[in-house]
């Protein structure tokens, strides 16, 4: 089993049309906001060859790996594949992102790869919580936990990747 981990917030993909790149560990996910205003994390792999596809944050109507152009909705169906009209029998049906586990708890948006994990459940009140500032820096060390430090005007979260170390402040 698989644990909740900490994406990122939830401002932004706060709108349809909306996503953000993360990590859960080492597994890279996208988190989106969809057409149908529904919040999801999927598996941030293209299916054709393995490169990630979505990097930042912003808003788009489709997302699109850079490698090969397939281009999936923000819902992870395979919207198009240049030149699957030349494969017989090609069905875009399987080929999907692959859906993770998404939460929302107040301001901040939580993952878990597992397909059926716990519920999310933490000991921290976001009541009142907005976010306010997020800052990135590199580093190339071991992966470390995510800390959550809560204090009287907020809550700083440090959340390490691959590559960088993310932190994340919130203020009441």
């Amino acid at each position: 089993m698989e644990a909740w981990q900490y994406a990122g917030p939830a401002e932004r993909v706060s709108e349809p049309g909306t996503f953000f790149a993360s990590e859960a560990g080492h597994v890279p996910v996208v988190v989106t906001r969809g057409r149908d205003g529904k919040l999801r994390a999927l598996l941030n792999v293209c299916r054709h060859r393995g490169h990630v596809v979505a990097e930042g944050c912003g808003r788009r109507a489709t997302l699109q790996c850079p490698y090969h152009a397939w281009t999936y909705e923000l819902d992870g169906s395979l919207r198009r594949a240049p030149r699957s009209e030349r494969e017989p029998g090609f069905d875009a049906t399987g080929l999907s992102l692959l859906p993770l586990a998404v939460a929302a708890l107040g301001p901040l948006v939580f993952v878990n790869p597992d397909r059926d994990p716990p519920p999310l459940h933490l000991d921290l009140d976001p009541e009142g919580l907005r976010f306010e500032s997020s800052e990135q820096r590199e580093h190339s060390g071991d992966l470390q936990p995510t800390t959550f430090e809560a204090d009287a005007t907020g809550l700083t979260v440090t959340r390490w990747g691959r590559t960088a170390v993310t932190v994340d402040r919130y203020r009441r």
